[in-house]
């Protein structure tokens, strides 16, 4: 939006990024220009095609998506309730047009030229791959579907309301060998959606292969990068071991581009929903997953895969209760996996060489089988919480009081921290993460070191900047209140009011 009001204006010569990328970068096709690594081209800055300059000029609009608070008051039992929400909103700005041009750029250069660069070449590398297929490899790519609700075919008025209606996961795969393509739909009426949950829905596809495809020794995973799902330690120890056990030889998993990872295995749950959805117009109830499976089973022709809860729970018993957490994980694009165990990853993919690790892209490696320490057994032992409050803050070289967030990886999911909004400290426990965000679920403040869970959650994302620091649970006040630790408050409110 920023970028058409910029050609609106006169300013850039195309609304296009790609456009604006190769303005800014001497190559667009070459990693260290669009990672801003090039010596030659790192501090190239766009060119205005105003012959004046625009400084000086007059004050300018556009838009642009903010995530904002809102109050609101809602009554009940005749009292009146203050209730927050957040909201994420097309907002119109307003500012000069030299603020919207550095704005612009500086996005360009720290965002959006890395993004642009990893989406054409993870496309173009798994291209390759499809082209260079050999016998004794396949490509599996997956995705899960949205939840399909279980429905009936009528229904009295208060089935539609509240929880009445079940949900059924839907965890597709589609599989490329060199002579067939194959289909495949695990439905399940877990809604667990991690690693665990994964491979309990994979292990019936592989064992497929296995025993129908003797001669695949090699797979090649294509999945988008969610961290709570396929980019994150616990599927990674899964990855190493699990193919392994089955008489695999290597695994190689690629994640494509955040926000561009649809493929083919999307329209495998969407024939599987729409085929549902037509039973049920024709008078059929769907009220259960196992009622779901059963209904589409004799009408497809994709492989229906029926997944317990047992099953998963099966496959979370193999996880050890610590491994090995990998700094930037949310920048690797590539895991290699050639013998049990150990991890070679790296933040591109590349499939020049099959036989060997290239070198290309400066891949790294890890054991990422637990590591004890040294008077804890790790199969039976659960870190307490100051434990991983100090672990937390060794692991991010804080001093004093406070532990700033340095890096975000997986382990900060669950963990408490205090975050600022409007100058004002909140603590809150990490849910998600992404590249450069956090979601958190904030508490709200009834005084200087008051807090207290709102009735509506309010669960937002905060870049990095936002988190202050990570800290121990908040200690209880009353029954319903909380304070964070003094000496950690104190020190919170004296870094936000410097």
């Amino acid at each position: 939006m920023k970028a058409d009001r910029l050609k609106h204006l006169g300013i850039i010569n195309s609304p296009s990024l790609s456009k604006v990328a190769e303005e800014l970068c001497c190559d667009t096709q070459a990693k260290a220009c669009m990672y801003r690594e090039c010596l030659s081209c790192k501090n190239k800055s766009l060119t205005q095609t105003t012959s004046t300059g625009i400084a000086g000029t007059e004050a300018t609009w556009w838009y642009q998506w903010l995530t904002k608070k809102e109050d609101y008051e809602k009554e009940k039992d005749g009292k009146r309730q203050k209730i927050t929400v957040t909201k994420t909103v097309k907002q119109r700005c307003e500012g000069s047009p030299e603020h919207l041009l550095e704005d612009f750029e500086r996005e360009m250069k720290a965002k959006v030229c890395k993004h642009l660069f990893n989406i054409h070449h993870q496309y173009t590398q798994l291209q390759f791959l499809h082209r260079s297929l050999k016998e004794e490899e396949a490509i599996l790519h997956i995705d899960y579907a949205e939840n399909w609700q279980c429905k009936y075919a009528k229904e009295v008025q208060q089935v539609h309301f509240g929880a009445s209606h079940r949900q059924t996961t839907l965890h597709n795969a589609v599989v490329y060998t060199t002579d067939c393509t194959l289909t495949f739909c695990a439905l399940s009426p877990s809604m667990k959606h991690d690693p665990p949950a994964i491979w309990a829905q994979l292990e019936p596809v592989l064992q497929f292969l296995k025993e129908n495809h003797p001669r695949i020794q090699k797979l090649f995973f294509i999945s988008d990068g969610p961290t709570m799902q396929y980019r994150g330690k616990k599927n990674f120890y899964l990855l190493s071991t699990i193919p392994f056990q089955m008489g695999f030889t290597a695994v190689n998993w690629s994640f494509l581009e955040a926000g561009h990872g649809k493929g083919p295995a999307d329209g495998v749950g969407a024939t599987m929903k729409r085929t549902a959805d037509s039973q049920v117009a024709r008078g059929t109830d769907i009220p259960t997953a196992k009622a779901l499976y059963d209904t589409l089973l004799p009408l497809t022709k994709v492989k229906l895969l029926y997944v317990e809860e047992d099953q998963i729970n099966r496959v979370s018993t193999l996880l050890p209760k610590e491994l090995t957490t990998i700094k930037g994980t949310l920048s690797i694009h590539q895991v290699v996996c050639t013998t049990p165990g150990i991890i070679h990853y790296r933040v591109l993919s590349c499939f020049c060489s099959r036989e060997v690790i290239c070198p290309c892209f400066l891949p790294s490696s890890t054991n990422i089988a637990p590591q004890v320490q040294p008077g804890r057994d790790v199969r039976t032992s659960e870190p307490t919480a100051q434990e991983d409050v100090s672990h937390a803050t060794s692991s991010s070289g804080c001093e004093g009081t406070l532990c700033p967030v340095d890096d975000i990886t997986e382990d900060l999911v669950g963990k408490w921290c205090v975050i600022t909004y409007d100058d004002d400290p909140y603590p809150g426990i990490i849910e998600d993460i992404e590249e450069g965000a956090l979601e958190v679920n904030v508490m709200h403040n009834i005084g200087r070191n008051r807090f207290y869970w709102p009735r509506l959650e309010d669960k937002i994302w905060y870049t990095v900047d936002k988190v202050v620091t990570l800290i121990p649970p908040p200690e209880d006040v009353t029954q319903r209140h909380v304070q964070i630790n003094p000496r950690v408050f104190t020190a919170v409110w004296e870094k936000i009011n410097l």
